[in-house]
């Protein structure tokens, strides 16, 4: 005669149901994510604005200077005080300081220009792009006949990127520490007693939402040192005003505004020793905002499809939080855990906790994986450019952190197993899980440092269409004075096979001779 057996969350069979149950729902939508990405696979990716056209070309030798000098981007590109720089070969500055987008385009940025001087000339442009990162290079031409160019200039070799990465670590760091005390408070469920325990999660959750409202700070000083060039224009009025203008502006104020809220809200729970439901879900719906914007300030926003982008990007992000948060708010639990004195309340809190948030990571590592998966699709084109690229080296990086973390997991999900099977204050297996979730939770910061670096870097499509842009000038263009003419060849595409030459005779007033008789002697190599 078979018994019916009925599972209660007071008996061991319980989590054994609930793991199944929550492992085929996340499964079966970890796949409905890859299926979707696959039936809408991008033909075409472009994180960071690139270089599609300039004119003058790169390298280009033009008879006579140009009164206008002006770049194509990929993307629509916002301006700062100097976004397009012109310095003539004696290193004098040309350009008249009137840098402005095409009307018509908003991705061609135009300059006007006042140059006499024969030689090589340096471009120099630092712009925003929509993926809220500045992009910044040079090029030469020449007029008349190719020279010494102008050095670099701090406008053009000052490199912000890693003041971006750092930008953005500290901003994900405030993601997890304010969210992982969340993610516990959710899966502690409606019936909590744990005022201590929740006093220190919410102290926990309130440092990182102060930690988020400065990292947001720095984020727009990032920006404007970007724009600016140097430390002194961070506060200029017309860099702080390009920074803050349009999207970019409205979504960094949101972003201060709900990391303040995040910071009230906690504050109240941690000094006021309340208990509430209401409050916790309007700070995991605050946490879901912040994930959102995180989003649309980066790659996502400017890789097609975009809506598709921005929407895995966020799930990838919110999964790192609930995964690498929930570790970080578990370590002073468990640093707590160990005092006899006051470790009854956190010791049945961990015991209710550590299963549930066992299952969570594992739901999040598939999560993450198959997001990840799409983000790689789009952003690598093959293997070695794991290899070749900086972007690809800090992903190898980033997935070796990863495998470490996983790792660490399992020993420590092994090591604190009696942790929620017997609540007694002072096991050894407490202190021997602490110290796996210790080092756990310094490799997550490593790997969020990792991340950082990754949205601060150029996917390497974007570094593959620069490069494209950039062969797509002249290959090899040579000037010459013949007695009062000047004759121009330029050979194209300066590459094995087919090429073609074509060459321009020029009166001393620029003026092309029609009636010139030019030869062309072409001898092959051997």
């Amino acid at each position: 005669m078979m018994r019916e057996c009925v599972e209660t969350p007071g008996r061991p069979g319980y989590y054994a149901t609930m793991k199944v149950k929550r492992v085929a729902i996340q499964r079966g939508l970890g796949w409905f994510v890859l299926l979707l990405a696959l039936l809408t696979w991008p033909q075409a990716a472009s994180a960071h604005a690139t270089v599609v056209r300039a004119e003058p070309r790169f390298d280009e030798v033009v008879p006579q200077a140009p009164t206008e000098v002006h770049i194509q981007f990929s993307e629509p590109v916002k301006l700062g005080a100097d976004a397009l720089t012109v310095i003539a070969p004696s290193g004098r500055r040309v350009d008249r300081r009137d840098a402005r987008v095409d009307q018509r385009d908003p991705a061609l940025v135009r300059v006007n220009v006042q140059a006499g001087e024969t030689g090589t000339y340096r471009v120099v442009w630092r712009v925003l792009s929509a993926d809220a990162h500045v992009v910044a290079g040079s090029y030469t031409f020449s007029v008349g006949s190719p020279s010494k160019p102008p050095p670099e200039t701090p406008l053009a070799s000052v490199s912000t990127w890693y003041w971006q990465a750092l930008a953005r670590w500290v901003h994900l760091v405030a993601l997890c520490l304010a969210g992982g005390p969340l993610v516990v408070r959710l899966l502690l469920g409606r019936r909590v007693d744990f005022t201590e325990a929740e006093r220190l999660l919410w102290s926990l959750a309130r440092r990182g939402a102060l930690l988020g409202f400065a990292g947001t700070i720095l984020f727009l000083l990032v920006q404007a040192l970007g724009l600016g060039g140097s430390l002194g224009s961070v506060l200029d009025p017309a860099v702080l005003r390009s920074t803050l203008g349009g999207s970019l502006g409205l979504l960094s104020a949101t972003r201060l505004l709900l990391f303040w809220m995040l910071y009230l809200g906690c504050s109240y729970l941690h000094l006021r020793d309340t208990r509430t439901r209401s409050l916790p879900l309007v700070g995991v719906l605050i946490l879901l905002a912040l994930t959102l914007i995180t989003s649309l300030t980066g790659h996502p926003a400017t890789t097609p499809p975009v809506p598709l982008s921005v929407a895995v990007d966020a799930i990838h992000l919110l999964a790192t939080v609930i995964w690498l948060g929930g570790l970080l708010a578990l370590v002073p639990l468990l640093a707590r855990a160990q005092h006899a004195a006051a470790s009854s309340a956190v010791s049945s809190l961990l015991r209710q906790v550590l299963p549930r948030y066992a299952i969570a990571a594992m739901a999040c590592f598939d999560v993450l994986l198959l997001t990840g998966a799409y983000q790689l699709w789009v952003n690598l084109e093959r293997p070695a450019q794991l290899l070749d690229t900086g972007y690809g080296k800090a992903l190898l990086v980033k997935g070796a952190l990863i495998a470490g973390l996983v790792t660490l997991g399992a020993a420590s999900a092994w090591t604190l197993r009696g942790v929620w099977r017997s609540p007694e204050p002072g096991r050894p297996e407490i202190t021997r899980g602490r110290r796996f979730v210790a080092l756990e939770a310094a490799i997550a910061i490593l790997l969020l440092a990792s991340v950082g670096i990754l949205t601060a870097l150029p996917p390497a499509k974007s570094l593959r269409q620069a490069a494209e842009s950039a062969a797509a000038s002249p290959g090899v263009t040579l000037a010459r004075n013949a007695g009062p003419f000047l004759a121009t060849l330029t050979l194209a595409p300066a590459e094995p096979g087919a090429n073609q030459v074509a060459v321009l005779l020029q009166d001393p007033g620029g003026r092309p001779v029609e009636d010139a008789e030019v030869s062309v002697l072409v001898q092959p190599l051997g």
